[in-house]
């Protein structure tokens, strides 16, 4: 029996330490969860901190003094000052009259009832003078200063192609007689009977310059400038102002600053305006150059008219240019684009396209395309020094040459139309020539094979223009042989043979010009 209870106390005991241990586990628990409960709520309820407000600044409406009020005033002949000092009296205003402003000047005008605004800009405009409103007073002024900005890159260009030349290379004519004359640029000229050696010379050229001068743009500027702010006795005649023009160009920055009177102030930014618009103008050149080379049933060349003839939409103007040392055709096509043409092409043989470039163009300037490869040599130079005791130098100068194509373009733009200077031309290498001393190569130079050209046209924005007729003739060498049989010494000839092909290759150059709208709200 007492071994009975001592069991149930100690299932009692156990029960009563075990529940005691998991209230104070739960208690720590809860307080474990208190604390994370707290933490997020610091988080969540953290006070977010705001930016102080914009402070805006009031908008302060600057009224005018001459609001509502009105002018009446009748001059026939009346001295300036007479009717600005109406104007002042009428509303108050004090007025002040510069030194370089004649206040003599008569002014014919009738108002009645105008607003005062309107009444002296129109004399001040009459008077060709200015004025100015600082608080109750009333400037009148001969002449103001305003800033310009021109933006312009600050470099000068120049463009020179010169094409022909000295077709007979001076060759030396012993006696015999002469002639002599020109035509466009070519000479040819003869000495007299008798056995002194001369040279002889056949000369034509064409020359294309457009000096560095012409493109300085500022330089453009200033001579305009100096031309409109000269001294202008008649225009003084009819002005109160005796200010004195000036201004400075600071051609870094492209700042122009000018004092004037009104009416010259006008004419200065009339011009620059008219020269800005110009000069934003720009152009975009889009050029394909491709080689063709020839089927046998047109080894003369392209017939254009023929092979454009069957193309929907082209509009075509043909010409040609004779220029050394070869002629070549000019075609303008109107309502095509590149694929339309090059398809027609493939109609009269294979097509190889060299460069495909396209270029954007200011208003005047020159553009260069070119494509090809770029061929060194060397060209020995001899400097002798001194007077008593002469000494040589010789020097070896690296020089190169391009193989390729060239063309050089020029446009103006006229209203919806492009004047554009052309100048393709066309070089490639056919040999080298060695210059010998003492059986030792010295030096050694390309011999080129060039056609050159140079035209001046008019088109359309737009049009597309077509320049060919620069052939060459290549030469082309195949070889058929059987293996091995082909390789016996003498007897090998018999297994093989050789063709020679000559290939006619036309090069031609198509030119798209367009010209790109300026956006007038980009210079807001």
């Amino acid at each position: 029996m007492d071994r009975f209870f001592k069991v149930i106390f100690i299932f009692i005991l156990t029960f009563f330490v075990s529940c005691g241990s998991t209230s104070t586990k739960k208690i720590e628990d809860k307080k474990e969860l208190k604390k994370e409960i707290k933490k997020e709520e610091e988080v969540v309820y953290k006070p977010v901190i705001k930016p102080p407000p914009k402070i805006v600044k009031p908008v302060i409406k600057k009224i005018s003094p001459f609001k509502d009020k009105f002018f009446t005033f009748s001059a026939d002949q009346v001295p300036l000052k007479a009717v600005l000092y109406a104007i002042a009296n009428d509303t108050g205003m004090n007025l002040i009259i510069s030194p370089d402003v004649n206040p003599n000047i008569l002014i014919t005008a009738n108002f009645n009832k105008t607003p005062v605004e309107d009444a002296l800009k129109v004399v001040t405009d009459l008077a060709g003078v200015y004025y100015q409103i600082k608080g109750n007073i009333i400037y009148i002024k001969g002449s103001t200063t305003k800033t310009f900005h021109i933006p312009y890159v600050h470099t000068n260009s120049s463009f020179s192609s010169k094409l022909g030349g000295d077709v007979l290379g001076g060759a030396m004519q012993t006696g015999g007689g002469g002639i002599g004359g020109g035509y466009g640029g070519g000479t040819i000229g003869g000495g007299t009977s008798g056995s002194t050696a001369r040279s002889i010379s056949g000369d034509f050229s064409l020359k294309y310059e457009n000096p560095e001068e012409i493109n300085d743009f500022y330089g453009q500027i200033e001579n305009g400038l100096k031309n409109i702010l000269k001294e202008d006795t008649e225009g003084e005649k009819f002005s109160a102002s005796l200010a004195k023009s000036s201004f400075t160009l600071n051609k870094f920055t492209g700042t122009l600053v000018v004092t004037a009177p009104k009416y010259k102030m006008r004419k200065v930014e009339k011009f620059l305006k008219k020269i800005l618009s110009e000069v934003k103008k720009q152009v975009l050149i889009e050029s394909k150059i491709v080689e063709v080379t020839l089927s046998d049933g047109m080894q003369y060349g392209i017939n254009w008219s023929a092979l454009l003839r069957n193309v929907a939409g082209a509009s075509i103007s043909l010409r040609q240019t004779l220029a050394l040392p070869s002629s070549y055709g000019e075609v303008v096509v109107a309502g095509l684009d590149f694929n339309a043409v090059i398809n027609a092409l493939s109609s009269v043989g294979r097509i190889e396209t060299l460069s495909n470039p396209r270029i954007r163009v200011l208003n005047g300037q020159t553009a260069l395309i070119s494509s090809g490869v770029v061929v060194p040599y060397w060209e020995k130079q001899i400097t002798t020094l001194g007077t008593t005791t002469v000494t040589q130098s010789v020097m070896y100068i690296r020089r190169s040459v391009l193989s390729g194509v060239l063309l050089g373009v020029t446009p103006y733009i006229e209203g919806d139309h492009i004047m554009i200077n052309i100048v393709p031309v066309s070089t490639k290498i056919e040999g080298t020539k060695q210059l010998v001393e003492n059986n030792e190569v010295v030096a050694e130079a390309p011999v080129l094979n060039i056609k050159e050209a140079g035209t001046i046209i008019k088109v359309k924005d737009g049009d597309l223009i077509i320049i060919g007729g620069m052939i060459n003739t290549e030469k082309r060498v195949e070889e058929n042989k059987i293996p091995l049989l082909s390789n016996i010494p003498v007897f090998g000839n018999l297994f093989k043979n050789k063709k020679v092909y000559r290939e006619k290759k036309e090069l031609i150059i198509f030119l798209k010009p367009r010209i790109i709208k300026f956006d007038s709200r980009l210079e807001e």
